[in-house]
């Protein structure tokens, strides 16, 4: 069996690592968050910006209003495929969600051992350092 400080360290080192695991984890997931907002806003501001766009009515030439249309078209096509990426980090930022939970649990649990291992160090030493002071009351009682 270990000593109960060795083991207090060891689970101080743990508890630091969990720690860090879940600083990393809530790191990915705000990257994935603002990824995640990023595509949102520019899909957003694409569609507004041809909306816009296609209402207008200032084309004098043929030319003007293929140049007007094409426009239009790749501001759609953006708008389309930011949504369709949008979509796909979906899965990737609830996946980071749940690590970030995981990643919080194990701390909690690893805090916990470690609170439970300080307190039965202070009980041992409390119990270590009442039982002289114990032993001399019964001899003064006697």
């Amino acid at each position: 069996m270990q000593p109960p400080q060795h083991r207090l360290r060891l689970l101080a080192r743990l508890a630091r690592l969990r720690e860090v695991e879940a600083h990393k984890a809530a790191r990915h997931l705000a990257q994935t968050e603002l990824t995640r907002q990023q595509l949102q806003a520019l899909r957003q501001r694409s569609g507004d910006i041809a909306a816009l766009y296609q209402q207008r009515r200032d084309a004098q030439t043929g030319a003007d209003l293929r140049t007007q249309k094409a426009f239009i078209s790749g501001l759609n096509r953006i708008a389309e495929e930011t949504a369709g990426q949008h979509a796909s980090l979906l899965p990737f930022h609830r996946q980071a969600q749940q690590a970030l939970g995981e990643a919080r649990a194990k701390h909690e649990r690893v805090a916990d051992r470690l609170v439970q291992q300080q307190l039965q160090i202070s009980d041992a030493q409390f119990a270590a350092d009442a039982a002289p002071a114990a032993r001399l009351a019964r001899k003064l009682k006697s």
